[in-house]
């Protein structure tokens, strides 16, 4: 009789053991999925973060700084850089490149109408001067054309957005879905563990051992995301580095009250997987 109970108290402390194992699992999914959600994959706090390190503005600078210094460099007047590469004319690019962004989509910038505005200043540069548009005038026009407009695409186009909307878009089609089944999985999984343990106080404890892997997990991965897997790594921008580090600061708020949140789930647990000590039985 005693050798049948040790081989049934042997069978449930396996089952447990897989059981914590997939509960740790569920919940460090669950965990993670949610930090993306209210931080790296939230669309508001990317807004916050490209207003509150005003990146528009800085990237306008930076496009007409370099577009004058190699206008300069061809000996051209300032004015036909600054004739085209209107702040307005920016403001409405950048715009729609943020927005696309945010809207989990990918948005090429057109430049047509801008190389267009760089060759009539250009055009009426040689006019007032005199200079007789031949093949070669033709060549270096449509070089300086061709730079300004690549200047402006580099600065323009949000290139946050290649992380951000493949990341967006997945979470848009994954956690409506995701979140509430693993939710309900994670809630099946700790009552089955409590149900199948001859004491209760067994169940709390599988259930912390479940939460405290979870949370350490949790833990590793946005160390590493943080500290060694840096979106902004190679950036010199200024500006750039401004606002991907207000973006990263937003998702490491979301990770520390999730995780916050676990655990106090893990303590509280804790408190009743012990709670037979206080009470002076034996485990």
């Amino acid at each position: 009789m005693t050798e049948r109970k040790n081989k049934k108290s042997a069978y449930a402390r396996g089952i447990s053991f897989i059981l914590t194992f997939f509960l740790a699992v569920l919940v460090l999914s669950l965990l993670f999925l949610i930090q993306l959600n209210l931080g790296l994959g939230s669309s508001q706090n990317l807004k916050n973060s490209i207003n509150n390190s005003d990146y528009t503005q800085e990237a306008y600078r930076e496009v007409l700084a370099k577009s004058k210094a190699y206008i300069k460099e061809r000996s051209m007047p300032a004015k036909i850089v600054t004739k085209a590469v209107t702040k307005e004319r920016f403001y409405v690019d950048s715009s729609k490149s943020i927005k696309a962004a945010l809207g989990g989509q990918s948005c090429q910038v057109d430049t047509t109408d801008l190389e267009k505005s760089l060759r009539r200043n250009i055009n009426q540069y040689f006019n007032e001067h005199g200079i007789i548009k031949d093949d070669d005038i033709i060549i270096a026009r449509e070089e300086i054309v061709q730079t300004v407009s690549g200047y402006y695409k580099s600065c323009v186009q949000f290139r946050f957005g290649e992380f951000f909307y493949p990341l967006h878009k997945n979470l848009d089609r994954v956690s409506p879905i995701a979140i509430p089944l693993l939710a309900v999985l994670t809630g099946l999984t700790s009552l089955v563990l409590i149900k199948i343990q001859k004491f209760r106080h067994r169940g709390f404890r599988y259930l912390s051992y479940g939460l405290f892997s979870a949370i350490l997990a949790n833990l590793v991965i946005w160390v590493k995301l943080f500290f060694f897997d840096r979106v902004n790594k190679g950036v010199e921008t200024a500006y750039y580095l401004e606002f991907s580090n207000d973006y990263l600061r937003s998702g490491m708020y979301a990770a520390a009250v999730i995780t916050t949140v676990g655990i106090v789930l893990f303590l509280i647990t804790a408190l009743f997987a012990n709670r037979h000590k206080f009470a002076g039985k034996v485990s």
